[in-house]
């Protein structure tokens, strides 16, 4: 921790001599030698003098004469933002007595330390524990000096861990790392404030109203369990948030569906410091679980998603292939010699279109495990997007014309089976465009180093409104059965392989311009393609 520590002190009691005592027992000492040395041994009581090099602990010391110049010093203390860590209190003193001293301060500041020093009380131990509860510790007049210093030390110490423990307990709430961040955290926490608490087991439990407690996170005994036996509590018990003993040495703080258990010494005393930290740390560590939990469900959830678009992806483009799948079946039992399509050419076009679905079905098993990648060969780009152009004619709407300019000769290296997707749906969407009269063409050229593919129409254009989400998954416009894959599926592609999409759209019609970064490679062995 970066805090400094706190070692503030102060002394309340109504006789100077006692007043001066703390003085003499809490300021800093000095180094004596010869006669001054045995004079001091002798002063504070000692058996032998300091020595030169022994550690000193050096408190900062206030006194007050009295309850209510007690509680002004408080007050100031924590304006300052400098609280005490322990004040020493004597019981009988004018005006306010020792008992009402400290009530008026725990109403100010709960957390500090309190020791009682006297030499008779007009007050039981009960009395006193039943009004401030069991945090207060009791020294009797007359007192030696280093039996003092011990005890503020000690009170020193235990402010200052609460106080850790406190900052330890901030960062949880504000953790937002990674799962094994989060357990590491708590589980360190969790260790301190079981030492702290003079507990060798602890743990975090997930609490069904009766039955077995499953355990979230544990040390000690509860770090290999997976649940532990779990008394009945009812409501009253849960909503209490109380520290509940549950068995020998056993501490359950249940705080409605969640509760820590501790596994204590059999002298440790609940406090309500003690108590006070433990809710907080249990409020903590059930807000942090909670929200890794929902972290993780909120993960599940996208990765469902993702996959549901990829879904999406598939079924808007089997649509398409089996569609082609269906429509050849059908020539072939109409008879494919009225059709101008010969057995061979049939049987290479549904193996086309089989290899397209196969791909889709792998496309998206890539997709949902995030590992898409593509597969670049030498394409042939005439003979690709008249293939293409066959198989969209097989259910190409009438009075909608469709055209291919390519050059004969170009070449690149793409990922030919998404290309393909990505002109099919292009010119589908195009066809849809024009509304049944027009024309869509497909052309493909090389500018500079780079492969410009083009779809256009001379349909209405596209409104403003779905300009914006084009390419976004859902987007649609004026299509019956449409699910606003298309130009997702189209960006998709485009990004994949580091191009750009350009949309020119207006009354003369919409062109979607596909910009890839390619290298030239030579022709390959082809006849030319086939005839459209």
């Amino acid at each position: 921790m970066t805090r400094s520590i706190n070692r503030r002190v102060l002394a309340v009691d109504d006789e100077e001599s006692i007043r001066e005592s703390f003085r003499a027992a809490f300021s800093p000492r000095q180094r004596f030698d010869g006669a001054l040395a045995s004079a001091a041994a002798a002063l504070f009581e000692e058996e032998s003098p300091p020595s030169a090099n022994a550690p000193v602990v050096e408190f900062e010391l206030d006194t007050a004469p009295d309850g209510k110049s007690a509680l002004a010093l408080v007050e100031q203390a924590l304006a300052e933002d400098r609280p005490y860590a322990v004040i020493f209190c004597d019981m009988r003193m004018p005006g306010w007595d020792g008992v009402e001293t400290v009530d008026h301060i725990r109403r100010l500041d709960a957390r500090v330390e309190i020791v009682f020093v006297t030499a008779f009380s007009d007050r039981s131990v009960d009395e006193i524990v039943a009004s401030l509860g069991a945090n207060v510790a009791y020294f009797l007049k007359p007192f030696a000096i280093d039996e003092m210093k011990q005890l503020a030390t000690k009170a020193v110490l235990d402010w200052n861990k609460a106080r850790d423990l406190e900052s330890l307990l901030d960062t949880v709430s504000r953790l937002s790392g990674t799962d094994d961040d989060l357990t590491t955290l708590l589980r360190y926490v969790l260790s301190q404030l079981c030492e702290w608490m003079g507990a060798h087991s602890g743990g975090i439990l997930a609490l069904p109203s009766r039955g077995r407690a499953k355990i979230k996170l544990g040390i000690g005994e509860f770090a290999n369990l997976a649940e532990v036996p779990l008394p009945e509590l009812d409501a009253a018990t849960l909503a209490d948030g109380s520290v509940q003993p549950v068995g020998p040495e056993r501490l359950l703080l249940p705080i409605n569906d969640v509760g820590l258990a501790l596994i204590v010494g059999g002298t440790t005393r609940m406090t309500p410091e003690r108590s006070y930290l433990l809710k907080l740390f249990l409020e903590h560590a059930a807000l942090a679980i909670r929200n890794r939990e929902d972290r993780t469900r909120l993960a599940q959830a996208e990765r469902m998603a993702a996959v549901g678009q990829a879904l999406g992806f598939v079924v808007h483009d089997l649509r398409g292939s089996i569609g082609s799948v269906q429509m050849l079946a059908d020539i072939l039992e109409m008879g494919h010699e009225s059709f101008d399509f010969t057995l061979e050419r049939i049987t290479v076009l549904l193996q086309r279109s089989a290899e397209q679905s196969l791909d889709l079905i792998r496309d998206t098993i890539e997709f949902s495990r995030g590992e898409v990648a593509l597969r670049l060969t030498t394409v042939d780009l005439s003979t690709m997007l008249h293939e293409t152009c066959t198989m969209l004619r097989l259910s190409w709407p009438e009075g909608v014309g469709l055209e291919v300019e390519v050059p004969k000769d170009l070449c690149s290296e793409l990922d030919e089976g998404r290309i393909r997707r990505a002109i099919y749906n292009l010119a589908k969407n195009a066809a849809e465009a024009v509304q049944g009269k027009g024309r869509v063409q497909i052309k493909a050229k090389r500018v500079d180093d780079r492969l410009q593919l083009e779809v256009s129409d001379d349909g209405p254009g596209l409104p403003p409104d779905i300009q914006e989400r084009l390419f976004s998954p859902f987007a649609t416009h004026g299509k019956i059965g449409g699910t606003g894959f298309g130009l997702a599926i189209v960006k998709q592609v485009v990004d994949a392989h580091g191009g750009i999409v350009e949309v020119i759209t207006g009354a003369a019609g919409t062109t979607f311009r596909l910009i890839l970064p390619t290298t030239p490679v030579g022709t390959p062995d082809a006849d030319g393609p086939p005839a459209p």
